[in-house]
């Protein structure tokens, strides 16, 4: 049963749940979704029809409280009683798993510090965490058993379609969700100030700061919105010279994976964890630059729409660089993970829904949270990981040893390096 987040319908991690649970069926599972419904921004309807093929169950939040979802959890996980539980993005899964017998299974597929101190907080319930980043391998070594760490890369489809030809200008493009906070997509308005009209600029995807990324660029790119990955393979990779990321932390990237199967050149910030992951090489498979130097990356930019043997030489190490793993191979060793994975018997906590306010001194938290629900009174959120969060309300503690320690990894790697 993975037990997710429905305020994003489409997306990396939904791309994944939706082919890893494809696969999953036709091995004989039973999939269940738990699907998160809220007051404003979580919508289980919208995610059940575009993930048809999983088995729907609405864990009620709508009050608002953090009670209210961890009991929405607890009644999902015991009406299917499913053996195992994998969470996406849904920070009151590792509470509820401290009242619930089943193999927890917890993807690690970013470097979100929340989430990364859940795993740290909550490691007696993990049967297995399983990065995808070597960054995120090396900091779960440290903190948990060895033993119940897995690194399944991150693995992209084969290109299915051959990259067009040279164009008078070179085609350089933005493919991620469109926030500045996690992506810097606000950076690509600062480049689009230091290239020639030699260069074209293009932006797939959506996200909260796509209007202000529009306005900003004011027409000097194009906007082609939200494509699948097969729509990417088809329509916009071999159509491109380019992949621009301005990322400041990346877990795996993705994207990047996909543009090199694509034989598109990574131009990409060095970000938090690049040099643990070791696959972009600077002037053999990519060109990098410091995050937010739109400058210098502008200077790359120039420097491929002029040098096209350049360009091509980069487009080959790139393709080869990432052809040895593919989607097939990461959905394999999932599946052989959640197969394999034996469940640890451990003592079960009784269940306990957190305070949220007055009512819950009057009549029970459960009572308290219907009540509030049929009144309309749930409490006010701003966004959608606000209204079901991701991760748990972390020990400041904890947090700050996360940050500290991915630190001293990554400047480990450079070192290496």
């Amino acid at each position: 049963m993975f037990v997710t987040q429905t305020h994003t319908v489409w997306g990396g991690i939904e791309w994944w749940v939706h082919h890893l649970s494809q696969r999953l069926i036709e091995r004989g599972w039973e999939v269940f979704a738990g699907l998160a419904q809220g007051a404003r921004f979580s919508n289980p309807r919208p995610y059940a029809a575009a993930h048809s093929h999983l088995r729907p169950v609405i864990m009620d939040g709508r009050a608002g409280t953090e009670s209210a979802r961890l009991a929405a959890v607890l009644s999902a996980l015991r009406r299917v009683k499913p053996d195992v539980v994998i969470p996406v993005a849904i920070g009151a899964t590792f509470d509820a798993m401290r009242s619930f017998d089943a193999t927890f299974i917890v993807p690690v597929l970013s470097l979100h510090e929340g989430t990364l101190a859940d795993v740290v907080e909550y490691q007696e319930e993990i049967d297995l965490a399983v990065p995808n980043s070597r960054l995120l391998e090396r900091f779960l070594r440290r903190q948990l058993d060895p033993a119940r760490v897995r690194y399944i890369r991150q693995g992209t489809p084969l290109a299915t379609t051959t990259r067009s030809q040279r164009t008078p200008r070179l085609r350089a493009a933005v493919v991620c969700r469109l926030e500045e906070s996690t992506k810097r997509v606000l950076d690509l308005p600062r480049l689009a100030e230091h290239i020639g009209d030699n260069i074209e600029l293009h932006v797939f995807g959506d996200g909260p700061d796509r209007e202000a990324l529009e306005k900003a660029l004011n027409n000097r790119a194009i906007m082609h919105g939200y494509r699948s990955t097969e729509e990417l393979y088809r329509e916009a990779y071999p159509n491109l010279d380019v992949l621009l990321h301005f990322s400041p932390a990346e877990g795996s990237p993705n994207v990047i994976y996909e543009a090199m199967q694509n034989g598109v050149v990574p131009v990409s910030s060095r970000f938090m964890g690049l040099a643990s992951e070791e696959i972009l090489r600077d002037g053999e498979n990519a060109l990098l630059f410091d995050i937010g130097d739109t400058a210098a990356a502008a200077r790359h930019l120039s420097t491929l729409a002029n040098d096209r043997d350049a360009l091509e030489r980069l487009s080959d190490a790139a393709r080869n660089a990432n052809a040895s793993f593919t989607d097939d191979d990461m959905y394999d060793a999932w599946i052989d993970a959640i197969e394999t994975t034996p469940h640890r018997p451990r003592a079960l906590q009784p269940e306990v829904l957190p305070h949220a306010g007055r009512l819950d001194r009057i009549v029970p938290r459960s009572a308290a949270n219907f009540l509030r629900r049929v009144a309309g009174r749930s409490f006010p959120h701003a966004t959608g990981w606000e209204e079901w969060p991701g991760s748990q309300q972390n020990n400041e503690a904890i947090t700050a040893r996360v940050s500290g320690l991915l630190a001293e990894i990554e400047r480990s790697a450079k070192h290496d390096r």
